[in-house]
């Protein structure tokens, strides 16, 4: 059976918009800006219904929201996969409270964007633990501290600064 995706908020799917335009994967989409997302952006997206019915594989990119929570544990209960992607920009912000404050056993695999992150819960999870090797926030926060002509040099100047966007936030 194949895998969908699950999202309670429309920023999820900006998360993991590449993801769904390459594979094609549908959505469980449930909330009315969700759905509106995936009829703008032509991605197909099926009734909760469905998903327990003809699907094995549940991929999140969030485990400490509530819905996707509650999908989760009855999902990985019923001994069907569930994946997580983590959001680059993500990492240990909130991956430490979260493993270590409740219950977040309940995954196939946990692909994780960044060596620290890997680092905490590979001795803790063992090989659910996936390192992707995608950018993070620590990266922006770990470039004043070394030598930056070589950025310099390939964006051609030294006025620009590094943004991030944390929940939505810019």
């Amino acid at each position: 059976m194949k895998p969908f995706i699950f999202a309670v908020h429309y920023w999820e799917l900006h998360w993991m918009f590449a993801l769904l335009k390459k594979t094609k994967w549908p959505v469980l989409a449930e909330s009315e800006i969700t759905i509106e997302f995936c009829k703008k952006h032509k991605i197909p997206t099926i009734t909760r219904e469905d998903a327990m019915t003809n699907y094995s594989k549940l991929v999140v990119n969030v485990m400490h929201y509530t819905p996707q929570r509650e999908l989760i544990t009855e999902w990985y209960k019923k001994g069907k996969q569930v994946y997580v992607i983590e959001r680059a920009f993500d990492g240990a912000l909130n991956v430490y409270p979260q493993f270590w404050s409740m219950d977040m056993s309940l995954f196939t695999k946990y692909l994780v964007s960044n060596q620290f992150d890997y680092d905490l819960l590979h001795p803790r999870y063992g090989d659910k633990i996936v390192y992707t090797g995608s950018p993070r926030l620590n990266m922006a926060f770990k470039a004043p501290q070394r030598q930056l002509d070589d950025i310099y040099s390939k964006v051609g100047t030294k006025d620009f600064y590094v943004a991030t966007v944390i929940g939505g936030m810019p």
